[in-house]
């Protein structure tokens, strides 16, 4: 009986259990049900007063269906233009609605490469020489016209792409079109309306486009010179400032851009003009500049280095000075003082040389396939010269960038202890220079006219094939002709003006001889041997008297030579109207004086007449000014830092007359 009774009661308990497990399940179900229900109910309703609020108000059907229209063509048009530039945008002309960045670079570098470099542009001074189309020079082309002449006569200038250094930057121009009407969406819904071109800039090497315009200023303008500061024998002063009348430089690069894209290469010309332009620095700035700089250099600078010890005084501080023009970031322009670096280091390093084991080492110039190495004949330390130029230039002048002053210098010299470094066993020139291994000895500048293309040219080609000539120590004699060799027409020199005797013929290489007198003088300051040097037979302005250098192969020749313990090396470098020799090795400290003795009067020029059938009858022009000739000695003195006479030598000079050559049409009696 209790086992049935227990098993009744266990079939209860698990029939209860069921029940109750049902019971849940359908309470769950019917919760769901429900949830669902009032879900769907509250959807219904939000549907319903959707579409109640749709029904009542046309302006939100209306918002509706163009934000709609809005989002799926807005995506749409950025699928459809991904990676393309948009309908509507042109480049420089060309339409380049669809195109991938490449292929914008490409369509517009076909068209624009092309036109860059096709021609020229001629710029002239006038309406009259503009109408006329006169050349560059006309006749004015050769060594018988100094500068000064040559740049009141001039009244026009040519000049191209290539001798700009112009070109288009297509990466900076592809972004550009390609981000127009990806901005914001208001810019690219302007696209619909209105197309947008961007124009095609054209960037220039700046000091040649500065260059150019300095001529030009000269020949029909005046350049300004602002109110500055001259430091002489440590006496600081303000210089005379002008307002100027000049080529304004933007418009100037807009004009000469105009023309270069332009696809009508027989017709590149425009006349420039110039404008007012008042002086960018005022005498109370160039004042205040130069009472800074007095207060700077008053007391002098002690340089020490490993027990060496050298004062800088006022003098030669101010010989350092630099007060070159800065911009500020309003567009006004100030005066930024500071030490010369160049000029700074190269007197340190003369006092404080680098210190050799066993006390004496020399340099040998080594070329590498045209580059310049510097070997030291011993191991050794140099002073960091540079390091401490730099911090004197913040502590003493301010953070120039930022327009900052500094304090005043102290009562007392300024104390500056110079780092040390170990010598390298091989050392690039500009390394060599900058730890003082090696430095300028000397250096030449003479000017010419920059429209003889052919002289010109000549020029050129001469500086570059002695450019990096080094000249061995104790005894290494240079050559121009060894050098050089013959300047013929294989090595591309042209026919140009030169010296026969007393007259100006036309032939290969002429012009060279400025080169050879740009060198010669350069030697002459340097204080070494001439070896062999010969003047022309006519005297020339733009010459220093009785120091120029004729040169014809193969002979006369140029030579000189390198008596010092260590190698020359030297350097040319030109523009379109300088060239311009450096010497550069150990500096043995040559002092140089010159003096030049009294002309000595020599025959009367005559006048030439020649006959041009070009010309029109009865008409002339005067190709040549004449002169008398005449004789004139330098004489050269070179003594060595201890002030002991080394050279005592004289260069004698003897030019003949230039005769007046006066060119003239045919007479009437012969037409």
């Amino acid at each position: 009986m209790a086992n049935s009774h227990e098993t009744r009661k266990k079939q209860n308990a698990r029939s209860t259990a069921s029940n109750s497990k049902q019971a849940r399940k359908f309470n769950g179900s019917q919760r769901a049900a429900v949830a669902k229900e009032k879900a769907g109910q509250a959807a219904t309703g939000i549907l319903g007063s959707l579409i109640e609020l749709i029904r009542s108000s046309r302006v939100a059907l209306l918002v509706t269906i163009v934000l709609a229209l809005v989002l799926f063509g807005g995506l749409f048009d950025f699928v459809a233009n991904y990676g393309k530039a948009y309908s509507g945008v042109t480049v420089g002309g060309l339409d380049i609605s669809g195109l991938k960045a490449d292929q914008i670079e490409e369509l517009v570098g076909k068209e624009y490469a092309e036109r860059l470099n096709s021609a020229g542009v001629s710029i002239y001074a006038n309406q009259d020489a503009f109408s006329d189309r006169v050349s560059d020079y006309e006749f004015i082309d050769s060594e018988d016209i100094s500068v000064e002449e040559e740049r009141a006569a001039r009244r026009a200038w040519s000049t191209d792409a290539a001798s700009l250094q112009a070109y288009i930057d297509y990466e900076k121009l592809v972004g550009e079109a390609m981000s127009i009407g990806r901005e914001n969406p208001f810019d690219r819904l302007a696209l619909f309306f209105q197309s947008r071109n961007i124009e095609i800039p054209l960037n220039f090497n700046e000091a040649i486009i500065e260059s150019l315009a300095n001529e030009i200023d000269l020949s029909i303008g005046e350049p300004l010179q602002n109110y500055g500061v001259e430091v002489v024998d440590g006496y600081v002063a303000v210089t005379e400032g002008r307002d100027g009348n000049m080529v304004n430089r933007t418009v100037f690069k807009h004009q000469i851009t105009e023309q270069l894209l332009s696809p009508d290469a027989d017709n590149r010309a425009f006349v420039v003009e110039t404008e007012f332009t008042p002086v960018q620095i005022s005498q109370e700035a160039a004042q205040a500049c130069a009472d800074h700089i007095s207060d700077v250099i008053s007391s002098g600078i002690v340089f020490s280095c490993e027990g060496r010890e050298w004062t800088a005084d006022t003098a030669t501080l101010g010989s350092w000075i630099q007060t070159p023009l800065s911009q500020n970031q309003d567009g006004t322009y100030a005066l930024a003082p500071s030490f010369a670096f160049q000029a700074a280091r190269t007197s340190v390093l003369s006092h404080i040389q680098p210190n050799y084991v066993g006390g004496e080492g020399h340099v040998r110039f080594v070329n590498k396939n045209g580059n310049i190495f510097v070997h030291a004949t011993a191991e050794g330390t140099f002073p960091l010269v540079g390091d401490a130029l730099e911090e004197l230039n913040i502590k003493l002048f301010g953070n120039k960038s930022e327009g900052e002053g500094a304090p005043a210098q102290p009562d007392e010299a300024l104390r500056v202890e110079l780092g040390t470094a170990e010598i390298p066993g091989e050392m690039t020139l500009e390394e060599a220079l900058s730890f003082g291994i090696i430095s300028p000895i000397s250096e030449f500048e003479t000017e010419y006219t920059s429209g003889a293309f052919e002289r010109n040219t000549n020029i050129h080609l001469a500086a570059d094939l002695l450019d990096n000539s080094i000249v061995p120590a104790n005894g290494g004699v240079w050559s121009f002709n060894k050098t050089a060799g013959e300047c013929n027409a294989e090595k591309g020199f042209l026919e140009a003006h030169a010296i026969a005797g007393n007259t100006l013929i036309d032939e290969i290489g002429g012009g060279i001889c400025q080169v050879a007198t740009t060198v010669f003088n350069a030697v002459y300051e340097a204080g070494y041997p001439i070896v062999e040097r010969h003047n022309h037979t006519i005297y020339f302005s733009s010459y220093p008297q009785g120091r120029d250098a004729a040169i014809s192969w193969p002979s006369p020749d140029l030579k000189w030579e390198n008596n010092s313990p260590s190698d020359i090396l030297l350097r040319m470098s030109y523009t379109d109207t300088t060239v311009k020799a450096i010497l550069y090795g150990e500096n043995m400290g040559y002092v140089v004086e010159s003096e030049e003795g009294e002309k000595q009067p020599g025959a009367a020029f005559s006048t030439v007449y020649e006959t041009d059938d070009s010309l029109y009858p009865g008409t002339e022009y005067i190709r040549t000014y004449g002169y008398d000739g005449h004789t004139v000695t330098v004489t050269r003195n070179v003594y060595d830092s201890q002030g002991e006479l080394l050279i005592s030598d004289e260069f004698t000079s003897v030019y003949s007359p230039q005769n007046t050559i006066i060119v003239r049409g045919p007479s009437s009696s012969t037409q």
